[in-house]
């Protein structure tokens, strides 16, 4: 988590990177691309994607409170199908979205009110338990998939660490995870929501990814 203390233009800055681990139950900046225009893939992406946990929220809505009372807007760049947006319309009376570099942080300048805040915050590449599965699981995603993601999915593996933030003031936190008990169809349906396996099936037709990875 990245923590931006108050700086000279009246802004801080929160930026928080969640490790994600699953566990296998033995029972069984507007772009030039656009993820969501699959209905297919973005059904996968809101029934599958992990949910954030209410101490995520807590923090931003504790560190948003430091410097201002007023929860009138929040603005949820790059909000997906929305596993953000909900949670936090439960505190502020409306929310917003997506994002480019440094374009963004020239629209965060000019929307963001003195005494803000922005929250910058997502959750890194999974690991698997048993470390067998884990196994299976980078191979995968380390010698199948490079070729299929689009340019922006290095930031996530970096853990935003890729972004130059342009504000003063900040320190990192990376100590919260996800963790969820996901069966392997759970998990094989979350995988679909990836757009680089959406990106293979389509090129690879009438091959789907999925089915291998199922059945291995």
């Amino acid at each position: 988590m990245v923590l931006i203390q108050l700086s000279n233009i009246g802004k801080r800055v929160l930026t928080q990177t969640l490790s994600f681990q699953v566990r296998r139950q033995l029972t069984d900046m507007s772009s030039n691309w656009s993820l969501f225009t699959n209905a297919k893939q973005t059904e996968l992406y809101a029934q599958y994607r992990p949910r954030y946990t209410e101490d995520v929220f807590k923090t931003i809505l504790d560190y948003c409170g430091e410097t201002s009372s007023d929860f009138s807007l929040a603005v949820d760049v790059g909000c997906g199908s929305g596993q953000s947006t909900e949670p936090l319309a439960k505190h502020f009376k409306r929310a917003f979205h997506w994002m480019d570099g440094t374009k963004f942080f020239a629209e965060v300048d000019r929307i963001l009110k003195p005494g803000g805040s922005l929250v910058i915050y997502g959750y890194a590449t999974c690991s698997l338990a048993p470390k067998e599965l884990d196994d299976y699981f980078q191979k995968f995603y380390h010698s199948v998939l490079p070729e299929y993601w689009t340019g922006g999915r290095k930031a996530v593996e970096d853990k935003y660490t890729c972004f130059s933030i342009p504000y003063e003031g900040w320190k990192r936190n990376d100590d919260m995870t996800i963790e969820k008990d996901w069966s392997i169809d759970e998990f094989v349906g979350y995988l679909g929501s990836w757009s680089a396996v959406n990106e293979y099936n389509q090129k690879n037709s009438p091959a789907n990814i999925l089915e291998k990875v199922h059945l291995e």
